[in-house]
């Protein structure tokens, strides 16, 4: 996955689970805004704000921060058995092997789609 494919990816995810993304969205001669609404004149301090603040659920830390968000979802049961197609333990390793151990981004691309076929997801939070 490249970059601007992770990026795009994680930007999607952060929509469909309402939380925040944050990019410059206006700049001119000497300030540029974040869409958080924050301010600043130094695009290296702009990096880091958002390289902070916008998750990247690609990365082991950020399938475990998508675990945890997508586990407080009331449907959650139903997008786990969308995933495991069959027997629970006996495809338990194949689930873990594909989406926990992949560094690609599969998991994140699993809950993208999910999510999607639920309009939106944010309505779905318990």
């Amino acid at each position: 996955m490249s970059v601007s494919e992770r990026i795009a990816l994680n930007k999607e995810l952060c929509g469909l689970l309402g939380i925040p993304w944050h990019e410059v969205v206006d700049e001119d001669a000497d300030l540029m805004y974040c869409s958080c609404g924050e301010m600043g004149g130094d695009i290296n301090g702009f990096e880091v704000h958002c390289n902070r603040l916008n998750p990247d659920f690609t990365t082991e830390a950020g399938r475990v921060q998508l675990s945890k968000i997508m586990w407080k979802r009331k449907d959650f049961d139903k997008f786990l058995r969308e995933q495991i197609n069959g027997s629970y333990w006996l495809e338990l390793e194949e689930y873990i092997e594909r989406y926990v151990n992949d560094d690609n981004g599969a998991f994140a691309i699993a809950a993208r789609d999910y999510l999607k076929q639920q309009k939106g997801g944010i309505n779905e939070k318990s």
